[in-house]
């Protein structure tokens, strides 16, 4: 929740509140250009934020004429409120919203202009990838890493190790017969930035020892191919005489491209057979798909039934495909145990198209975390409280200073959907772990809603732990009431926990909040308030005996206007829905873990992993 002084807090709970004490007012900025609109021209406000949107739609009186010679679209909006208080005028401001609409209207007996803002989420939900991103397997990105580089756009500082260390046996390498050994592999879109080989010298070898990487001409595998990286190590005489891995960082990291034959290789290229350096092998093969290389005497021999002992370290390729867009601060006020220790891999991936925020949403599924948007215009990725008696905030029909009453309330169950969540390892990867959570309501006669979900786990603990995560997700959007209240709450957040206290039904209700909505017009500032994802059945709640109540009615109205024109959006005349078949199907696709068909008909170009779990 926002933080409110003493007297703003008590002003807000008072039972009369004047309306020449209430503030408000629009700033609207664009590079060094600003307007700012007070209640002298807010003819009416209709703010909604939930999860992951926040919208506003606010009117204003242009009998001056003033507004319709302006272009307000891309304006920066910060929509501030608050009352005059003892201590003067105290503000609170929202969280940023962008003009994207702009309506001039002119009726018989006045001129208006309507504007509609939309939020920071609001403007992900339409940041489409550029490109598709896939991490390999060995990928080591945790989920707070992903959410740096998708929110921030920054690359984190994370390396990756590749390697094949079983080695038993001495390889020579002298100038009189082999110089050159090391691993002919595939290496995929990586940043290789280190080398390293298991070697020690035998006499007193001179000479560089130095490491490289190779690019292999797949039509002409034995001849020198191109040398994309060299790095000379050193003297061989200044090699011990046991093995040691030795490693060298080159100058200019090497990036690879999709599925690159590649050599890395160490070589000497002096000494003879007493003065040498000896590397480290195995004479059987070890890893699949690649195998142990060498020049012997003169040209490039592979040998498939041995693996060289080797090091590289990787860093993943950067995602670029959001770079085209702002980027927007992040901040991490509190972790809990899998935001920084999680590691998707190649579990998670960027389709062609895959907006912005959906895969934000997706990594926080991972984590018991949310995320909000707060006045300062960041990004705060929190671990709300759930329960307990501690509360951001109460409302009750108790009259004082120290109660901010409603005007009405409601309370609705609902099953937790999906409520059994089950988290495995897929059937090709090491390990075969497995972890789930369930809601209460999975124990209900058929009621059990069953989704389970493939990830590269490292335990059956982390399994639990994430199928915990996601199902607390579902139940906190699971809605348990809402209420509408007289004024509003200027410092209520999305995800504050809050108590509404109705001693008229003798019963209190906690959650989190999921969506409000604050109206305006003048002589009226409401606000009404959920827990839990937003619902049309919402919309009509404030029912009284002697029917539905303006103050009920006129924001959810409102807030329905919003959804309506947001279907319209859409559906609009311009969607090409070619583009939207495509999409449905790269999507469709992208969910199957595995799949199965009659026919397969390639007209262009089919990729496939070579080799026994390829990706395993």
């Amino acid at each position: 929740m926002i933080s409110l002084s003493q007297s703003l807090l008590r002003g807000q709970k008072g039972s009369v509140i004047l309306d020449k004490n209430f503030l408000l007012k629009c700033v609207l900025t664009y590079d060094s250009t600003e307007y700012s609109y007070t209640k002298t021209l807010i003819k009416r406000l209709s703010y909604n934020q939930e999860y992951w949107s926040h919208k506003a739609n606010l009117l204003l009186d242009d009998t001056d004429k003033t507004l319709h010679s302006l272009d307000l679209e891309g304006y920066k909006a910060v929509i501030s409120s608050g009352l005059v208080t003892r201590g003067g005028e105290e503000w609170i401001a929202r969280p940023p919203l962008w003009v994207v609409g702009q309506d001039r209207d002119s009726h018989r007996d006045r001129l208006e202009c309507s504007l509609s803002m939309e939020g920071i989420f609001d403007r992900m939900a339409k940041h489409k990838a550029t490109a598709s991103y896939t991490p390999d397997s060995g990928d080591t990105r945790t989920v707070k890493d992903w959410l740096t580089e998708i929110i921030s756009l920054t690359d984190p500082d994370s390396e990756s190790t590749e390697e094949q260390t079983t080695a038993l046996s001495d390889m020579a390498m002298h100038a009189d017969a082999r110089y050159y050994v090391g691993q002919r592999l595939t290496i995929s879109e990586r940043t290789i930035t280190k080398l390293a080989f298991q070697l020690k010298k035998v006499g007193s070898p001179i000479g560089d020892v130095g490491f490289s990487i190779i690019s292999v001409d797949p039509a002409a595998p034995l001849v020198a191919g191109t040398v994309l990286a060299r790095k000379v190590w050193g003297d061989a005489f200044n090699l011990g005489t046991t093995y040691a891995w030795i490693e060298v960082t080159f100058d200019t990291p090497v990036q690879t491209l999709s599925l690159a034959d590649i050599r890395i290789t160490c070589d000497f290229q002096g000494g003879d057979a007493n003065n040498r350096v000896d590397i480290l092998y195995n004479n059987s093969s070890v890893k699949a798909n690649e195998h142990l290389t060498e020049i012997y005497l003169t040209t490039w021999t592979d040998r498939t039934g041995y693996d060289c002992a080797y090091k590289y370290t990787y860093s993943a390729t950067p995602v670029t495909v959001y770079d085209g867009f702002p980027a927007y601060g992040l901040v991490f006020d509190s972790e809990d145990d899998l935001i920084d220790t999680f590691i998707p891999a190649d579990s998670f991936r960027i389709n062609l198209n895959d907006s912005r925020l959906l895969k934000v949403q997706e990594l926080m599924r991972y984590t018991d975390c949310v995320a909000t948007v707060g006045n300062d215009g960041l990004i705060h990725i929190s671990v709300p409280t759930t329960s307990g008696t501690t509360y951001d905030y109460e409302y009750s029909l108790v009259e004082g200073i120290d109660y901010h009453n409603f005007f009405s309330k409601r309370y609705r169950r609902r099953i937790v959907s999906p409520n059994y969540i089950i988290f495995k390892s897929h059937p090709a990867h090491v390990g075969g772990y497995t972890g789930f959570a369930k809601d209460a309501s999975a124990d209900l006669t058929d009621m059990k809603e069953i989704e389970t979900r493939y990830v590269r786990a490292t335990s059956n603990a982390q399994c639990t732990n994430l199928a915990t995560a996601y199902l607390s997700k579902l139940q906190m959007a699971a809605e348990k009431g809402s209420a509408v209240i007289p004024f509003t709450n200027f410092g209520q957040e999305i995800y504050d926990y809050v108590n509404v206290v109705d001693a008229r039904a003798g019963d209190e209700r906690a959650g989190n909040i999921g969506f409000f909505s604050i109206f305006y017009e003048p002589g009226q500032f409401i606000m009404s308030f959920g827990f839990g994802r937003f619902s049309l059945a919402v919309a009509f709640q404030g029912l009284t005996e002697g029917g539905i109540t303006a103050e009920s009615l006129m924001p959810k109205l409102f807030q329905l206007q919003g959804w309506i024109r947001h279907i319209i959006d859409i559906l609009d005349t311009k969607t090409n829905f070619d583009d939207v078949e495509k999409m449905i199907s790269q999507y469709s696709l992208s969910e199957y873990e595995d799949a199965e068909f009659r026919s397969l008909t390639v007209t262009e170009r089919l990729r496939i992993p070579f080799g026994t779990d390829k990706y395993g």
